[in-house]
């Protein structure tokens, strides 16, 4: 999957700080293959209550409005589908989670709640504000119905920084979500850097800083997770073919490079999730194809040092957003097609 997803050869404009708002949660039919007739309404009055408060007047932290390239596909036609699983290797039918995502990411907080984030391809000409950026979906019965997508908006995100792109969601001790990106400072020769931003409810955030950087690899698209141990990340590196980093946390917002002996010759482009103190990450594994992808696997570990030989798995496509919910069922969200290119391969100059 292609995890910049363009959003590496998007320009990033500096403009007044008006925002506006674009709310799709009703218009998007595709979406509707999950929900069932009578949730529908409710579903969309619930959504509507519980985000009038910012969602109402900000999105997509519209101060800088990305233009496609004049090369790029239509990117509205990459679809994310939703699968579940009883252990994790064996998911079942797909239905439609969203016309127009990728690069998607999923949590489980409290009472059934789940959180999914993910790269959002709107319709440029309709809603440029949103194009490519970071959208939110909300579900309130461990992933049977959901509500959204809603636009990112960050409150306190520097100004001089490239908007967020690739997120990961997390849950923290309290209850709280902390959402991960990649970004950087505007520039073409910034590097690449994981920020953090913080929610105690999965749709109003507050940015937090630089959580992660090396000083001689630009990190794209990380995957974090936590456990009674602390918090993990993996750091895949751009133009490395899938190799990464790996780094830990004590409190989940700022990381160290940490040693491990993860198999380097597996795409470590995917997300982590913790499964009653096991993590496992999920991506391309096995061996690779011509454009770095391989068959879906997962690995695990329950330090984060030692991990375990790859285990097949039979979703279609790599680097899946995946959680583990308090019914003990996993939820995957990923994007078609199969054939689209890791960002960490990508050639694209930052803007």
């Amino acid at each position: 999957m292609k995890k910049t997803l363009l959003a590496l050869l998007f320009l990033g404009l500096i403009g007044t700080g008006t925002f506006y708002i674009y709310d799709h949660s009703s218009d998007d039919e595709g979406d509707q293959t999950i929900q069932n007739e009578d949730s529908t309404s409710t579903s969309t009055e619930t959504a509507t209550e519980a985000t009038t408060i910012d969602l109402d007047e900000h999105s997509c932290n519209t101060q800088q409005i990305f233009t496609p390239p004049k090369d790029e596909g239509d990117l509205t036609g990459i679809s994310l589908y939703v699968a579940t699983s009883e252990d994790g290797v064996t998911f079942g039918d797909p239905e439609l989670f969203l016309e127009g995502g990728g690069v998607p990411s999923v949590t489980a907080g409290s009472d059934g709640t789940l959180v999914a984030v993910f790269n959002w391809f709107t319709d440029y000409d309709e809603n440029p504000e949103c194009y490519n950026k970071v959208a939110i979906k909300t579900s309130k019965d461990n992933g049977k119905t959901w509500e959204g997508p809603y636009g990112l908006y960050v409150e306190d995100f520097p100004e001089d920084y490239q908007l967020p792109f690739d997120p990961t969601i997390t849950t923290t001790e309290d209850g709280q979500y902390r959402l991960f990106f990649t970004t950087h400072v505007l520039g073409m020769e910034e590097p690449f850097v994981y920020g953090s931003a913080i929610s105690e409810d999965g749709l109003h955030y507050t940015y937090e800083g630089v959580a992660f950087n090396s000083d001689e690899h630009d990190v794209v698209d990380g995957s974090e997770v936590r456990t009674d141990a602390g918090w993990f990340m993996i750091a895949p590196m751009a133009k490395q073919n899938g190799a990464a980093l790996q780094a830990y946390s004590d409190d989940g917002a700022h990381f160290e490079e940490m040693e491990n002996d993860r198999d380097q010759s597996i795409y470590w482009v995917g997300n982590m999730v913790n499964v009653e103190g096991e993590i496992r990450f999920y991506g391309s594994c096995g061996q690779k194809v011509s454009n770095g992808q391989g068959k879906l696997c997962y690995s695990s570990t329950t330090d984060g040092s030692h991990w375990e030989e790859a285990i097949k798995v039979n979703l279609p496509n790599g680097d899946p957003g995946i959680t583990y919910t308090s019914e003990g069922v996993f939820v995957a969200i990923y994007a078609e097609p199969q054939d689209m290119p890791m960002p960490e391969d990508s050639t694209s100059d930052k803007r």
